[in-house]
């Protein structure tokens, strides 16, 4: 994206003028007329993680094949089973032989609220963020532990970006440039950030997003354009 192009998301919140402590200021600031970038350093695309080539990567050896569980059967869905099995394969080792994921959170089943969200998912330990956009793309994060409300970063480097793609999907694994794994408050979730952009940013309405190359991953924009609208969001937790 160039720098003089804008974005059109809105909604712009003092929270996301708390995120500069964190994250740099983000490129959504200048939708806010007192805010300034502070720097327009260029972040390069890296070319999309492959299961040989990172030891994060788990081959499918012989474990009990995935379940979706809680989801009722007129929940839109964004998650299936190929989509899990092919993120089981980067998780954890000791998160990769559950074979039964449960739905946390339903952006159709349960309504488009963060603080539903918060509340599904509190103290339910590591999850899958996956979206699926009006342009029929599908993203999401891998998350060391839930979202909530939080002043400050949290998350370890267990935490990836990925991308379906018409075979498994693209993994974006943390790079050690920054510690901004996870932001999230009352208007705003964010994975990854630095030098003024988002890996993966979501509007308290839980419909709009923004996604851009970030420090934290070295990913590229998960969604063709840097603004993208929620056609469906879940939130999958492990059950053991």
């Amino acid at each position: 994206m160039k720098s003089d192009q804008v974005p059109t998301l809105s909604a712009v919140t003092v929270s996301t003028i708390e995120c500069t402590r964190f994250y740099g200021v983000p490129r959504l600031s200048y939708l806010h007329r007192d805010m300034q970038f502070l720097t327009n350093h260029r972040v390069e695309k890296s070319t999309p993680t492959q299961p040989s080539d990172h030891a994060d990567y788990h081959p499918p050896t012989q474990r009990m094949p995935i379940h979706l569980l809680q989801r009722h059967a007129d929940t839109y869905t964004c998650m299936d089973t190929n989509l899990a099995e092919n993120i089981r394969d980067w998780l954890p080792s000791r998160l990769a032989v559950c074979s039964q994921w449960t739905l946390l959170f339903s952006l159709d089943q349960h309504g488009s609220s963060i603080n539903t969200l918060y509340r599904r998912v509190q103290d339910k330990g590591p999850c899958v963020l996956v979206i699926q956009t009006a342009q029929d793309e599908i993203f999401g994060a891998f998350l060391s532990e839930a979202f909530k409300t939080e002043s400050l970063c949290y998350g370890s480097g267990e935490c990836f970006l990925y991308r379906k793609n018409q075979q498994d999907v693209d993994v974006y694994k943390w790079t050690v440039a920054n510690d901004y794994m996870i932001y999230s408050n009352r208007e705003c979730i964010a994975v990854g950030g630095g030098q003024g952009r988002f890996g993966l940013w979501i509007h308290n309405n839980l419909t709009k997003g923004h996604s851009e190359p970030c420090a934290t991953f070295n990913n590229p924009s998960l969604s063709g354009q840097p603004d993208f609208e929620c056609v469906a969001l879940e939130i999958w937790g492990f059950q053991f």
